[in-house]
């Protein structure tokens, strides 16, 4: 997932995960890291996860990096060493990665949620095994009829 805010005062960033639907899902890295570790899915848990501190985070000062880039493995990806990572306004973009395994045969309905509703840009890249399944384009830029989901937050 990449953020970014391209107004004087850039970004103010955290994440919050309710889940997601997919039976495995890699942001960042192809391959695992164990520094971030894998968020366990299922139907006998609760339906809303924080992600938090489970997640990994590459500052991006250029704001030119692409997806194909941050799936490699010779960036500085850092761990996230607090539950609400808050990275104040800044104009640097920020990717974020985190690995989401669905324990059950199913299809589990669930959302990623991030209510920070001021962030102009926000990308989100859903990989299955390696494979990009979907990408979101976000932002408060855009028309609020175009949000996949109708809420106040992205």
């Amino acid at each position: 997932m990449r953020l970014r805010h391209r107004g004087p005062w850039s970004l103010w960033v955290w994440m919050l995960l309710a889940a997601l639907w997919a039976p495995l899902a890699a942001f960042g890295q192809a391959t695992p890291d164990a520094r971030f570790p894998v968020l366990e899915l299922s139907s006998d848990a609760a339906a809303r996860t924080e992600v938090g501190a489970r997640m990994g985070v590459l500052v991006d000062a250029s704001g030119t990096l692409t997806i194909a880039q941050v799936r490699g493995t010779n960036l500085p990806w850092q761990a996230i060493d607090r539950q609400s990572p808050n990275f104040g306004f800044t104009q640097d973009a920020y990717w974020f990665r985190f690995r989401l395994h669905n324990r059950d045969a199913q299809a589990l309905p669930r959302f990623i949620e991030l209510p920070i509703p001021f962030l102009d840009d926000v990308q989100l890249y859903h990989f299955v095994n390696g494979a990009l399944q979907q990408r979101y384009t976000l932002g408060d830029e855009l028309p609020f009829a175009q949000r996949v989901v109708q809420h106040r937050n992205f």
